[in-house]
């Protein structure tokens, strides 16, 4: 066996070993997928998974199916950043609201792509050539040439990667402590990601080899095992559904920005809305078609009430901070007081009844003797 037979076969350990951590990061984030970001993470693992198993097949398949194979590998892949894109934006709640034919209108690109291109021999227009050969015991790109469309095509691939990255950036910042770690970290994968792909693209690499699937273990080892080991998409990692899911009030989370990073049971059924379409709106606008939340909570006595769909709700707002007293957030406690409320109104009702009975006995007995009866009566 030669060195060159040696290091193929130790690629195809890698690439391997590299899918089945895209196939389990995708499953542990979709066992997650009511935490907000889990189904944008799970997405792109599928498509990472797909990509990586194309390359798996372009390499041990004969030359002229490798072409195949590598139409779509570069179309999962493109996918894959597009999933990415948006998912960022979801992550940081900065989707705007009714605009959701955008997203698929940024998909029409995809598409095209992938059917007008399609029927051509060698990918014209993206590639002007692309042919493959059996070198060792695997089968690698023999000749590229790229086509009219290969550099816009380029240019959207990368633009939504970074794009991402930008929006993950962003919200890392914004949110504060509560997304900083989240944020370093997806940013970190995409990086990888980013680069890796750059570098396979325009580097010399050793014997043809696709890296790519290198750098993509790399990215699902950093997500995985902060996800795994430090719970990243949790809130309260510690005895979360003690604390969090199964305490009766309704508790809501917001970041620095203002914006849901998560929420109880108890609270999506106050706010009437999944929690996936509330993580990521601004709070002040959650609770739905009555207006602006702060317009509604008013603060009395007995401190901030909130009527809400036929109930009274008693909100205690919880600042948390960071090192040195920084605001990251605010912890929203909300208390049904429908039923207390009730109870005191009824309460002090019957009070006001007695009061006025006694008032009336006081006044009676309070009358001189003859008063108030009918005249010609004799008295007893």
């Amino acid at each position: 066996m030669s060195d060159g037979d040696l290091v193929q076969i130790v690629y195809l350990c890698a690439a391997v070993l590299a899918l089945s951590m895209m196939v389990a990061l995708g499953i542990h984030a979709t066992r997650l997928r009511h935490m907000h970001g889990a189904p944008a993470i799970a997405a792109v693992s599928v498509c990472m998974a797909a990509w990586i198993g194309c390359v798996l097949m372009i390499s041990i398949s004969e030359p002229d199916e490798a072409v195949v194979w590598d139409h779509l590998r570069r179309f999962v892949a493109s996918l894959g950043t597009w999933i990415a894109f948006w998912g960022a934006v979801d992550i940081a709640g900065l989707r705007p609201p009714g605009l959701r034919w955008l997203q698929w209108a940024s998909l029409v690109p995809l598409l095209v792509r992938f059917l007008a291109i399609w029927p051509f021999s060698g990918h014209a227009w993206l590639f002007s050539v692309a042919t493959f050969e059996r070198r060792g015991m695997l089968t690698a790109q023999a000749e590229l040439i790229r086509g009219p469309l290969f550099v816009p095509y380029l240019l959207y691939v990368y633009g939504l990667l970074l794009a991402a990255m930008v929006v993950i950036a962003y919200w890392a910042v914004i949110g504060g402590r509560l997304a900083r770690k989240q944020g370093l970290t997806i940013g970190a994968a995409l990086a990888i990601a980013f680069v890796t792909h750059i570098a396979s693209y325009f580097g010399k690499v050793a014997i043809d080899l696709n890296w790519m699937p290198i750098g993509l273990a790399f990215s699902a080892a950093i997500v995985g095992y902060a996800m795994i080991r430090h719970r990243m998409l949790a809130l309260s990692p510690v005895s979360r559904h003690v604390l969090f899911d199964a305490i009766e009030l309704g508790v809501l989370a917001t970041d620095r920005a203002g914006r849901v990073v998560d929420l109880n049971p108890a609270m999506v059924a106050i706010c009437g809305v999944p929690a996936a379409s509330a993580i990521g709106r601004r709070f002040v606008d959650l609770l739905g078609p009555g207006g602006d939340l702060r317009l509604r909570m008013a603060a009395g006595p007995e401190g901030i009430a909130l009527e809400h769909n036929g109930r009274l709700y008693a909100v205690r707002p919880v600042p948390f901070s960071g090192p040195g007293g920084v605001g990251e957030g605010q912890l929203y406690l909300f208390r049904d007081d429908t039923e207390r409320r009730r109870v005191e109104g009824e309460r002090d009702r019957l009070i006001a009844e007695l009061r006025d009975v006694a008032l009336e006995v006081q006044v009676l007995r309070s009358e001189p003797p003859g008063a108030g009866r009918a005249p010609g009566r004799p008295v007893p």
